[in-house]
């Protein structure tokens, strides 16, 4: 896997591109948002 990125880490939106990601793989959105938002806290 290989990831890009581009914007601003703490601005309002920032873009990645995923790589080698199996073609169908399902995200549970709501487990992303939850780590993101712990992740918020610095933890």
């Amino acid at each position: 896997m290989s990831y890009r990125s581009a914007g601003e880490s703490h601005g309002a939106a920032l873009t990645v591109i995923l790589e080698g990601i199996p073609r169908g793989l399902l995200l549970d959105v709501a487990q992303v948002d939850r780590q993101l938002k712990r992740r918020q806290g610095g933890a």
